[in-house]
């Protein structure tokens, strides 16, 4: 009977054990903690919440009032259409963040009901566009 408590006590430790090494070498690495891209097509959860990280994305220091945000609304004046296109690439930031959300909620609608592609179309519209009647970028979209 003591040997069997033994063999128990033995069993139950080394099982403590491995569960112990599983568990600390599953530590993620720190460039991919905050990759929204690493749960594409997982739960529709997930996948809102990836692209709410996505929409958090500070690799580009834009100034607030460009930066892409929940409401999908992005407005540009006209005396900063050339700064937002060119200089400071806010633009370009926007459509990484805009393909960021694409790839993990391909039918993501921000909360003026404008989805991906329109915002990414009516940017690359307003920066494309370089006649003198384009005055700003303004995207106001509701259904």
């Amino acid at each position: 009977m003591v040997m069997i408590y033994k063999h128990l006590n033995a069993l139950l430790w080394f099982s403590f054990g491995i569960i112990f090494l599983l568990f600390s070498s599953t530590k993620a690495a720190d460039s991919e903690k905050w990759d929204p891209t690493r749960y594409v097509n997982l739960s529709p959860f997930r996948q809102w919440r990836s692209a709410y990280e996505c929409i958090l994305n500070e690799t580009n220091p834009c100034e607030p009032k460009y930066k892409l945000t929940m409401s999908g609304i992005v407005n540009v004046p006209q005396e900063d259409v050339g700064n937002y296109c060119g200089g400071s690439g806010c633009a370009e930031h926007v459509k990484i963040v805009l393909h960021c959300i694409h790839q993990v909620k391909r039918d993501f609608w921000f909360a003026n009901s404008a989805p991906v592609q329109f915002i990414n179309n009516s940017i690359t519209y307003g920066c494309d566009t370089t006649t003198s009647k384009t005055s700003s970028i303004s995207i106001f979209f509701s259904f």
